[in-house]
């Protein structure tokens, strides 16, 4: 049976951090999430594999509707790279799916800005303007999306769904 110790001995051999991340991936997948949690937190002296063990553990927290705790290491994980739209975005996501719209189309502009014409940012604001009901900010970003990009199907798909909700 695989153990917090034997894990822990494990990450101090030779093994690469990896080893340990996918292990703890195993525990979460099997429903062990504290123990998970404890592993993912043994690989800090390794940043890369500590900034991906982060985002996992936020995943783990939306999984289960933990809201808070995902995001406050979402934000933390903003701080520490704040010229990286991804947790910007990711953040706008998690308000967007706990229905906090307001701050979600707040996250979500910002990382429109930092990410400049990344078409999947500027879906997830325009969706975010659509389930605050601000539908005529949402058109003016699917319309941007849509002239830069017109034939994109999921794009088409999200005017679509503006239009059914402004009543066309």
């Amino acid at each position: 049976e695989l153990t917090l110790s034997k894990l822990k001995t494990i990450r101090k051999s030779e093994y690469s951090g990896w080893v340990v991340y996918y292990r703890a991936m195993a525990l979460a997948a099997s429903g062990q999430f504290s123990v998970a949690f404890e592993v993912m937190s043994t690989l800090a002296d390794d940043l890369w594999l500590a900034e991906i063990s982060q985002l996992q553990i936020s995943l783990w927290h939306i999984k289960r509707q933990e809201y808070d705790h995902a995001a406050n290491i979402l934000k933390a994980l903003q701080q520490a790279f704040p010229e990286s739209a991804f947790y910007t975005e990711q953040l706008g996501n998690l308000y967007m799916e706990s229905g906090a719209y307001p701050a979600a189309i707040a996250q979500l502009t910002t990382a429109a800005a930092l990410a400049g014409d990344n078409r999947g940012v500027r879906l997830n604001l325009a969706r975010a303007f659509v389930l605050n009901k601000q539908f005529s900010e949402a058109q003016g970003v699917l319309e941007s999306v849509l002239n830069d990009y017109p034939n994109h199907i999921t794009s088409l798909f999200d005017y679509g769904v503006l239009l059914k909700n402004m009543g066309r």
